[in-house]
């Protein structure tokens, strides 16, 4: 799999549209299409804005880290659809990015504590909770 093709994969999992990923990375949605398509090879600079606003790490994105999956993708097999888009808002807007870059390569029942953090947070946030 290509970088491009890779970005794509991800943005795609992530319920994210090319303008919302470009914005994230700071890229113009025209050339985020041309990585995507594979047209344009982007810098490290810009590598690296793409892995942050997709949190994975730019190994991952040049195919370096196959064996480790993005912690989020893990994550999705305890997760509903719906928890699963909090999780990424809360990972997007509360700063929890550091949280799972350390669980990177947790056992299923250490990601399995991890939600039930993460729904606690959830529930408390529907009751109007601060963090």
């Amino acid at each position: 799999m290509k970088v491009g093709d890779r970005i794509k994969s991800l943005r795609k999992e992530n319920d994210l549209t090319l303008r919302e990923l470009a914005k994230k990375a700071n890229i113009s949605h025209s050339f985020l299409s041309d990585i995507e398509n594979n047209r344009s090879n982007p810098s490290l600079k810009r590598l690296q804005d793409i892995a942050k606003a997709l949190d994975v790490t730019v190994s991952y994105l040049l195919g370096e880290e196959e064996q480790n999956q993005p912690i989020l993708e893990k994550l999705k097999k305890f997760l509903s659809k719906e928890e699963q888009k909090f999780l990424i808002n809360l990972v997007q807007k509360e700063g929890f990015h550091s949280f799972l870059r350390e669980t990177r390569g947790a056992s299923d029942e250490d990601l399995a504590t991890a939600v039930r953090v993460f729904k606690a947070v959830k529930e408390g946030k529907e009751k109007g909770e601060q963090l």
